[in-house]
This record gives structure tokens, C-alpha cells and sequence, in this order.
């Protein structure tokens, strides 16, 4: 389950050259353990790390989808 594509060209930067140019600095720290564990995680369980307080994807209606 490896990352594939970003949406955000600033987390694209952060992820593979570590560059906080485009992102906040402040959540360098948090978004650094996110993307590394998203990186390896094989299924969505195992992005249930402490302190994370990740949800669980709901997928919205499309009327209720500001970019659909």
C-alpha cells in the first residue's frame, strides 16, 4: 500500500526530499510519521498508532462533495 500520487505538491516535496518549503513547519514532526507510515503500511489497520486520532474513510455523496 505504498504511496502512488499527491494532491499536494508541498507534502510531495516533503515526502521525497524532505524539504518543508510548501507545507507548515509545524506539522513537519506529525506529517513525517504519517507519510512514513503510510508508506509501509500494507493494510489500514496499520495506520492505528497512538496519538494519531486518524478516522476511518467514510466516502461522501456526491451531493456532499465540494470537488466532485
Amino acid at each position: 500500500m505504498a504511496i502512488l500520487t499527491f494532491r499536494h505538491k508541498g507534502v510531495e516535496r516533503f515526502f521525497l526530499r524532505g524539504t518543508t518549503a510548501g507545507i507548515q513547519t509545524k506539522h513537519a514532526r506529525r506529517l513525517r510519521l504519517i507519510l512514513g507510515r503510510l508508506n509501509v503500511a500494507r493494510e489500514p489497520r496499520d495506520m492505528s498508532l497512538p496519538g494519531l486520532d486518524l478516522h476511518p474513510h467514510v466516502p461522501l455523496l456526491r451531493s456532499q462533495c465540494r470537488q466532485c
